[in-house]
């Protein structure tokens, strides 16, 4: 932290992301001129009409996976308490919260959009590597299977770890998906959260499960590009001083059996979570017809997808064999026995990949930085188009976002992806 605190300041407010103004700032009172303000260095310049002294931060939010964030320890040992202000409405405790608390912060006041104040519960900072760790995390189930890797991780380092997978939809648990787990790793059901005790306790978007000590993470309040494991990886470092091996992705199913047919054949999964469809590939029908006997991975709702929407093709699939009604245990099943995986960017293409079997991604609008799977049996395909990825942006012909999609140049980036470049990837993959 260059800047130097002056011996007049008696308070510390925290603009824990970009876009304030100094209307915003006003609505802390006082004299602004004992006032230190950290805030994103895009807003010194206009924050400096407050008068108050400003320190800053870059890149991303001020959030609990900064690497940067010891840096700024020296705010937290100049003053005991500070006033964290939001732009938006926020669940408590929040990851921002959580930045405060990791650097020391006795006492954090949170300011919130309609003025109203409240005190953010703040439970003792983590010291060294814990003896045991729950690992709370909401989400779909590739971001689940992505986040696997930190309990396996901590089990690695001897940390008794357990891990309570839910599914972001439905809010019921995705244990089933990942049991067994490997050693040192136990699985917790959300219903029975209550009585997990660990030592440590991370949450990442589980809101109903939030207990007043858990260290939280939000990967859509970050403010930065990058990939969400990477991210969630250095969150679980602050808190931790625990290094994530990324590649350490699990699933279970090895309790579960499936009909002998469909073992050892190419699997192609034509799914994708329900408002994302245009991460749909439109080809997978003319693939199917050019594989030998391969199986069809998904659910009746992608079937019809690709048989209602405009820019997809519909699946007939012939000489193809389907299974739509498979739980999450045999679905590991059928994808670790596969003889190689074709799948768009969707949850069990990241089931798949951390089965160990050879996988195919197939990327369109989505962004391969955000969701790369690191595991060497992953092979990712995606045309070179200025356009790609839209995920997230709001300028160009594309946008991705949840329920929210559209393309002025008809989806290219998978409509120009052809078959043939398709079974070239799969040669190349094929062990």
């Amino acid at each position: 932290m260059k800047n130097r605190i002056p011996h007049s300041a008696d308070r510390l407010a925290v603009l824990p992301e970009p876009g304030f103004t100094v209307d915003q700032v006003a609505r802390l009172g006082g004299d602004l001129s004992g006032l230190v303000l950290l805030c994103h260095e895009r807003d010194r310049e206009s924050l400096a009409l407050s008068g108050a002294t400003l320190i800053t931060y870059g890149g991303m939010h001020f959030c609990p996976s900064r690497r940067d964030l010891e840096e700024f320890r020296p705010l937290a040992e100049r003053f005991d308490a500070c006033t964290l202000v939001h732009r938006f409405p926020a669940r408590s405790p929040n990851h921002f919260s959580t930045a405060l608390r990791l650097l020391g912060f006795r006492r954090v006041e949170e300011l919130l959009p309609d003025g109203q104040h409240r005190t953010s519960p703040q439970g003792p900072v983590s010291a060294g590597t814990p003896e045991s760790l729950l690992f709370s995390f909401c989400g779909g189930i590739g971001n689940a299977v992505l986040a696997s890797s930190v309990a396996a991780s901590a089990a690695r380092h001897g940390v008794r770890t357990l891990f309570c997978p839910v599914a972001d939809i439905t809010g019921t648990s995705l244990a089933p998906l990942f049991d067994p787990p490997p050693e040192g790793v136990t699985l917790v059901a959300p219903e029975d959260i209550g009585t997990a005790q660990a030592e440590v306790s991370l949450n990442v978007e589980c809101h109903d499960l939030l207990g007043p000590e858990d260290f939280c993470h939000n990967p859509y309040r970050l403010g930065a590009p990058g990939h969400g494991p990477a991210f969630l990886a250095d969150f679980v470092r602050n808190v931790t001083g625990l290094d994530t091996d990324l590649s350490a992705t699990f699933v279970g199913g090895l309790n579960a059996s499936i009909p002998e047919r469909l073992q050892g054949r190419v699997v192609v999964c034509p799914g994708s979570k329900p408002g994302w469809d245009s991460k749909r590939w439109p080809h997978m029908n003319e693939l199917l017809r050019r594989l030998d006997n391969p199986v069809v991975l998904c659910r009746e709702p992608d079937l019809e997808a690709y048989g209602t929407l405009p820019f997809l093709e519909p699946i007939s699939g012939d000489d193809a064999e389907f299974v739509t009604d498979f739980d999450l245990p045999r679905v590991a099943v059928l994808l670790r026995s596969a003889k190689m995986v074709v799948a768009n960017d969707c949850g069990l293409a990241h089931v798949a990949a951390a089965t160990g079997t050879p996988t195919l991604f197939l990327f369109g609008p989505s962004s391969l930085e955000q969701n790369l799977h690191p595991r060497g049996n992953v092979l990712n395909l995606a045309l070179d188009l200025d356009c790609r990825p839209c995920q997230g942006k709001t300028q160009g012909p594309g946008r991705l976002a949840p329920n929210d999609y559209h393309c002025d140049i008809g989806f290219a980036c998978l409509r120009d992806l052809s078959v043939d470049k398709v079974l070239e990837a799969m040669e190349r993959l094929r062990p």
